[in-house]
């Protein structure tokens, strides 16, 4: 669940704050003020600070999620592998968990 929100919040974010910067560089070259398109590095720099301080928490879900299929962390490797990677990933993500136990520990789902 954590995942699914924080898939949606940051999609929101990162679309308002691109939508931002679009504003501020449009009326920084309407008005041939350079000053002001420092603006878009500030709201740039706002994405990567909530990016870097989620990332823990978004790998080490995954990485449960994969062990609660039986599936090595390692396999998130696959978000490099154009097209298929993704959807595979998505389509693992979306599965039910093991109902016995697996190498990695206790069954899930009781």
């Amino acid at each position: 669940m954590f995942t699914l929100l924080s898939v949606i919040i940051s999609f929101a974010f990162g679309l308002v704050l691109g939508l931002i910067m679009f504003l501020i560089i449009l009326i920084a070259n309407a008005l041939k003020v350079e000053e002001i398109a420092y603006l878009a590095h500030i709201v740039s720099a706002l994405w990567v600070v909530y990016v870097l301080a989620l990332f823990t928490a978004n790998f080490s879900i995954f990485v449960r999620r994969m062990h609660d299929i039986g599936k090595s962390g390692w396999v998130m490797l696959l978000i490099f592998v154009p097209f298929i990677g993704p959807i595979i990933l998505l389509i693992w993500l979306c599965q039910i968990g093991q109902v016995e136990e697996n190498k990695y520990g206790p069954a899930p789902i009781q």
